[in-house]
């Protein structure tokens, strides 16, 4: 819709240039008492009704969210980080569209795989203290068990635990 809308208001626009130069001219003929009055009357109204019809498109288009010059402002229904772009520009995309991929950083899920005779020792809602496998300086995140899996991996005879962190080091997910 918002590409017609923005095609249907350059025509508009173009359409409205050119009554402008039309009254102008009927305009100064008529002054001149070349032109009879009603050819200026006819060229005047034609410009207003012209002028309306890129009025009406200018606050459809903001309506949708579009700028004067053609763009639309994407806001996203949540803040994070933008993992992956779906979208390219001057693609077609309904509102259902996915253009990008974001994920909230601010809390990550830590999966740690738990021997199963240490299980028993775990709770729920314990806090834990997380580290990084390659750690860069004393960095040491305070989490707390989210979930404990009930499937052990029979060949590791693992469990996993998500421990929910909060991001304060910016760390990457992966």
């Amino acid at each position: 819709d918002l590409i017609r809308l923005n095609a249907e208001r350059t025509l508009a626009l173009d359409t409205l240039q050119f009554a402008r130069k039309k009254m102008e001219q009927e305009r100064a003929l008529f002054q001149k008492r070349v032109s009879p009055e009603i050819d200026y009357i006819n060229a005047k109204r034609e410009f207003e009704n012209t002028q309306t019809r890129a009025n009406e498109l200018n606050s459809l288009i903001s309506s949708y969210g579009g700028a004067g010059n053609g763009t639309i402002e994407v806001r996203a229904a949540m803040s994070g980080t933008i993992l992956q772009v779906l979208g390219a520009v001057g693609s077609n995309v309904t509102p259902s569209s996915p253009l990008f991929k974001i994920a909230n950083t601010s809390q990550l899920i830590a999966v740690v795989n738990v021997p199963a005779d240490q299980l028993d020792a775990i709770n729920p809602n314990n806090k834990v203290t997380v580290k990084p496998q390659t750690q860069t300086g004393t960095e040491e995140a305070l989490g707390r068990i989210k979930y404990i899996s009930d499937v052990i991996d029979p060949k590791t005879r693992t469990a996993q635990v998500f421990i929910e962190i909060p991001n304060q080091f910016r760390w990457r997910s992966g």
